[in-house]
């Protein structure tokens, strides 16, 4: 079972602490709030500097997709991080600031509340069709590029940059994906604790 979640049909709203925005790829539970949610997976973004707001008792992950800016942590080294820069991980409680260096920024976020749900994210650059398999509560692949094809037994959806799919449950049926050209896409798992 999955669902196709367009770009072009998610709000967009105002970060909590009122400096940037996100558009919401998914929530678990449906109805949940930003303080009730089990996961959540967004692309968000900013052209100025700003604090990242507070998630207590939730495991976020970041990924920049356009822009470059170091994260200052309280209490830990600088990070930074560009476009090119692998998944960065951390909890939701860390006091961080991000500078930005190219603006505006554009990242991909993943959150899991702590004891209940893990996840994972990967980039993935596909030069050939290539499968990837349901071993997870939920995966999502969210397109970086436009007219990847997602093939799931007899449907096939094509998505478009941003666009996202969504399968829920572990399956042994393979996804197929395949691209004109070659497909650049996130995978995120997430499953139960």
């Amino acid at each position: 079972m999955f669902r196709t979640i367009r770009n072009s049909d998610r709000r967009t709203t105002r970060w909590k602490n009122g400096q940037g925005w996100t558009s919401e790829i998914a929530l678990f539970p449906p109805d949940a709030t930003l303080q009730t949610f089990d996961w959540r997976i967004s692309l968000a973004g900013t052209d100025c500097d700003a604090a990242f707001s507070q998630f207590p008792d939730i495991d976020r992950t970041l990924l920049l997709l356009a822009g470059r800016l170091t994260l200052k942590i309280e209490g830990r080294p600088d990070t930074n991080i560009g476009s090119e820069s692998p998944p960065f991980l951390f909890p939701g409680n860390w006091n961080i600031d991000a500078k930005l260096h190219e603006s505006p920024i554009m990242d991909f976020n993943v959150m899991t509340r702590r004891g209940r749900f893990v996840h994972s994210l990967d980039r993935q650059i596909l030069m050939e069709p290539s499968n990837i398999e349901l071993a997870a509560d939920v995966t999502a692949a969210v397109s970086l590029r436009d007219g990847v094809q997602v093939t799931s037994g007899p449907s096939m959806e094509t998505l478009n940059m941003h666009d996202a799919i969504l399968f829920e449950g572990p399956s042994s049926e393979p996804v197929n994906i395949r691209s004109a050209q070659s497909a650049e896409i996130l995978i995120v798992r997430i499953s139960r604790c």
